[in-house]
């Protein structure tokens, strides 16, 4: 009983991996798929959501890790990316980090930076905002921390 199990093992294992070998990735909202340094996440369904791509910002040499990523988000030739604004590079961690959303209404990014940040507490004591669109740069606003 064990040999034409094995036969059928045999002849199985080539086409799995044949079939695994192709060059179409589907995605489900919360997926991720990584290729050397680049990651793509699969974020929600529609036409409406944004691409994202992770990459290594922080690298560490000797243990040959990624500190810290950044996310760059596309759609429609507009382009945010949160990344680390605010770096302690003493203790290898982010303090602050710029964030996207995407306001699929008004088919714009909204990019939340630290307008001023204290060093001592590592807080960011002043955030600012600025709409990413199509026409000019709009105007950032504070966000009164």
């Amino acid at each position: 009983m064990i040999v034409p199990r094995l036969i059928a093992v045999l002849f199985l294992l080539p086409l799995a991996s044949s079939a695994m070998a192709g060059d179409t990735i589907v995605l489900s909202p919360g997926q991720s798929y990584t290729s050397g340094e680049d990651t793509v996440i699969c974020t929600e369904g529609g036409s409406v959501a944004p691409i994202a791509v992770k990459k290594c910002q922080y690298w560490d040499d000797f243990n040959k890790k990624c500190l810290y990523e950044l996310t760059r988000y596309s759609l429609k030739g507009l382009e945010c990316i949160e990344k680390c604004q605010y770096w302690d590079s003493f203790y290898e961690r982010c303090d602050y980090a710029i964030s996207c959303r995407y306001e699929s209404g008004q088919g714009v990014f909204l990019e939340t930076s630290c307008a001023k940040f204290d060093d001592f507490s590592k807080k960011c004591l002043r955030q600012q905002q600025k709409i990413i669109s199509r026409g000019k740069p709009e105007k950032r606003h504070d966000g009164g921390r």
